[in-house]
């Protein structure tokens, strides 16, 4: 029999569990009505109370009547003196009536009404059980990512699999002991190439997906601003809000790009390094067998390896152009953005320099992307020669 008073089996509970508070920063509230959702829009963002150069943090979203009572109802739960803070809310139609009458402007208080209950509900609940209740930042992070792990190492198995046929074929054919046994090791390292590069494509569109949603977000985000900014009809609260959405979606819309363009090279990259590989191998079977029958059974095999190269070092070089000329943009952006004050002049000799630099960058890309065309062209042509030659 067990002893009552054993630990063994035991969790330990935090005393406060839902109090991760970090005293030396503070939230912001910006509340408003979304004409376009017909919702309202929470914007909450950490504001430090100490000088510092780290990033802060941002959480939005667009809420029905009902979303914001439902989140007031799980508060409650924790914290039930929240109670009577909510303000009084338009009804809602649920259900079938939903589709009849959709939802109307409300009272032009409404949105200042539920900005002072969110700073009511942040001094009674706390800032990590507001945030993870109304936003549900900590349970869909925790579930997506066992789903994303499991995804990865479904894609990361694959390319291992992938691995190790093409390290096979490698084996078999320095095994071979003429062209004849080469010319199956040439098919099976070719499948074995197609199948990782697959592979490695499959996960890289896995990682690229959040990023292209963010980059549809952002858009719409930074339509939205921009129509609410070109208004006439809308005050300057409102507009001053937008401005700082607007800035809020660009740093997400600029870094989405990047993001992309970084996953994009990176899968460039990897196939560049396989034809790299097969080609090396090509060179040395050639000096291993002889040039006249290397030729015969396998010339046309190298020239198609040559030229998917020079393809993709084109689009790896294209790629870095457009790095090049991003960042060159995010320089003139900083320029237009300057405001006056003393050494600005200074500051602008800076930046323009270094826009320069970015532009001089980009025209060392266009010149070696001519010069892998012309390398791609005279391969080409070269084949060609030889095809002639051999039918005469």
């Amino acid at each position: 029999m067990e002893h009552l008073d054993s630990l063994d089996g035991w969790i330990a509970v935090k005393e406060q569990p839902f109090v991760t508070e970090n005293p030396a920063v503070k939230l912001n509230f910006i509340v408003a009505w979304n004409d376009v959702d017909c919702k309202i829009a929470v914007t909450c963002r950490e504001k430090s109370r100490l000088p510092s150069d780290i990033e802060s943090n941002v959480w939005s979203g667009s809420f029905s009547f009902l979303d914001i009572k439902s989140a007031h109802g799980e508060l409650c739960l924790v914290h039930p003196e929240l109670e009577p803070y909510l303000p009084k809310l338009p009804e809602e139609y649920t259900g079938l009536w939903a589709y009849f009458y959709s939802p109307e402007m409300p009272d032009e208080n409404i949105c200042g009404s539920i900005e002072s209950y969110l700073r009511v509900a942040l001094d009674l609940c706390g800032q990590t059980l507001l945030i993870n209740t109304l936003f549900k930042e900590h349970s869909l992070e925790k579930y997506f990512e066992c789903v994303g792990e499991l995804k990865r190492r479904t894609h990361e198995s694959a390319i291992t699999i992938a691995e190790e046929e093409l390290q096979n074929a490698i084996f078999l054919g320095k095994e071979a002991v003429n062209m004849l046994d080469m010319r199956q090791a040439y098919e099976d390292e070719d499948r074995a190439v197609d199948k990782l590069n697959v592979a490695i494509a499959e996960l890289y569109n896995y990682e690229l997906q959040p990023f292209l949603d963010l980059r549809e977000i952002a858009v719409a985000k930074l339509r939205n601003a921009k129509e609410h900014l070109q208004n006439p009809n809308k005050g300057e609260r409102v507009k001053k809000e937008c401005r700082v959405v607007f800035r809020e979606w660009q740093g997400q819309y600029v870094g989405a790009l990047d993001a992309i363009l970084q996953l994009y090279k990176k899968y460039y990259k990897a196939t560049i390094e396989h034809l790299a590989g097969m080609k090396e191998r090509m060179l040395q079977d050639q000096m291993k067998f002889g040039k006249a029958a290397f030729e015969t059974k396998a010339l046309h095999r190298l020239n198609r390896i040559e030229e998917d190269l020079c393809l993709e070092k084109i689009q790896l070089l294209q790629l870095e152009k457009k790095q090049f000329e991003q960042e060159k943009d995010k320089v003139k952006q900083e320029i237009v953005s300057l405001d006056e004050k003393p050494g600005l002049g200074k500051e602008l000799q800076r930046l323009e320099n270094v826009a320069h630099v970015w532009q001089g960058r980009v025209y060392t890309c266009q010149i070696d992307i001519l010069d892998v065309e012309e390398i791609l062209i005279k391969k080409k042509m070269e084949a060609v020669r030889k095809e002639l030659k051999g039918n005469c």
